[in-house]
């Protein structure tokens, strides 16, 4: 995390410790880079729509949390095994989500952290109302830099539930995050007709200063071709370079227009050209709607951050690990099917540290490579 981001971090606590500390009264809870601002679901606009709309699907919801659970456990599996018979090609399963550590600290990654913790709560809520269970509280908060929601259900309401209802209540959050995955995806589709497999062209984000296309080629242009050669991505654009040698004359044709740019060497690759120019790794795909290539490329980006966090947090959530939602749902059936809570235990212990090594292997990875 460099020091720019770090004091922009701490410039915005001071600026929100200055805004909450008076609401401190009013149920705000504020203390070092924390706030926490709680109410009742039912004081949230849309809470009984969705309850109405979204909880007639929650009797589907055990159904998709155990399938997604073994999905989860032969990924976490497969990907473990193969890591350990060839670690020269190892890949890990996990990804820990630290924002400006692991992944860029911007609006689109903290937007869609949101979105994928606070639909999985609410369908906790959901469920919960639908079952005649009343939730104290849904709370959002601001931990450092990562934000994130709860809720707190009557707990004594739930144990006197029959065993099939805590189900539903339990592998809802997992219902959700799969319908937000499902959602974002479809909005993906629909807004952007080419994706995933005909991209426009590649996105410029800067135009390097001293290089070849600096003072000619302008920032935030999208790249559709060189020459004759048809550029939809990195790959084709990388393929079009190679057709020529430093020195060369090319035509570099944009959304707004053609340039000519003469090609330099390439820093980093003898023998190569080099245009000057810092692209985006994301393709473009142009959209339904007429945008500004940035910000059409921020809610692409936005979109399939969204679609992939909910079903990585969905399945993360599924397998039957302590204090996951896949550890109660599984203690819910076994108990059922067993009948003997002693030995459920017993087989859940085991489970939640077996998942527990898998976990903590496959993120050691990812920081070890």
């Amino acid at each position: 995390m460099s020091s720019d981001v770090l004091l922009g971090i701490l410039s915005f606590w001071a600026v929100l410790y200055l805004i909450t500390l008076p609401l401190r009264s009013k149920g705000v809870k504020v203390s070092l880079f924390y706030v926490e601002v709680s109410t009742k679901p039912e004081r949230l606009p849309g809470v009984s729509l969705l309850t109405k709309r979204v909880g007639r699907l929650t009797k589907y919801s055990p159904a998709i949390l155990v399938a997604l659970m073994f999905l989860s456990a032969y990924f976490l599996f497969d990907v473990t095994f193969r890591s350990l018979m060839k670690p020269s090609e190892a890949t890990p399963a996990v990804v820990p989500v630290i924002p400006g550590v692991t992944v860029s600290l911007d609006v689109p990654i903290l937007l869609s952290i949101f979105l994928t913790l606070f639909p999985h709560e609410l369908g906790h809520v959901i469920s919960s109302l639908k079952n005649g269970i009343s939730v104290k509280r849904i709370s959002f908060f601001m931990l450092f830099i990562i934000p994130g929601a709860f809720v707190e259900p009557d707990e004594p309401a739930m144990k006197s539930l029959n065993w099939r209802r805590r189900v539903d209540i339990f592998s809802s959050g997992v219902l959700m995050n799969v319908l937000v995955a499902i959602l974002a995806a479809l909005l993906t589709i629909g807004m952007f007709p080419g994706f995933p497999n005909n991209p426009s062209g590649v996105y410029v984000i800067e135009v390097q200063k001293g290089g070849p296309s600096y003072g000619i080629l302008p920032n935030h242009v999208v790249i559709t071709s060189i020459d004759q050669y048809e550029v939809r991505n990195l790959e084709d654009l990388h393929e079009a370079l190679k057709k020529y040698s430093p020195g060369d004359v090319v035509t570099i044709k944009t959304n707004r227009g053609n340039f000519r740019v003469k090609l330099g060497k390439s820093p980093y690759k003898e023998g190569m050209p080099w245009i000057g120019i810092k692209l985006s790794p994301f393709p473009y795909y142009k959209p339904l709607v007429p945008l500004p290539p940035n910000l059409s490329l921020e809610i692409l980006r936005t979109l399939i951050l969204i679609s992939l966090f909910n079903i990585s947090v969905g399945g993360l959530n599924s397998l039957p690990m302590y204090p996951l939602d896949g550890y109660h749902v599984a203690k819910e059936l076994l108990i059922k099917k067993i009948g003997n809570e002693d030995v459920v235990k017993g087989i859940l212990w085991s489970s939640s540290m077996l998942f527990l090594l898998l976990l903590v292997y496959n993120a050691l990875l990812f920081f070890i490579r």
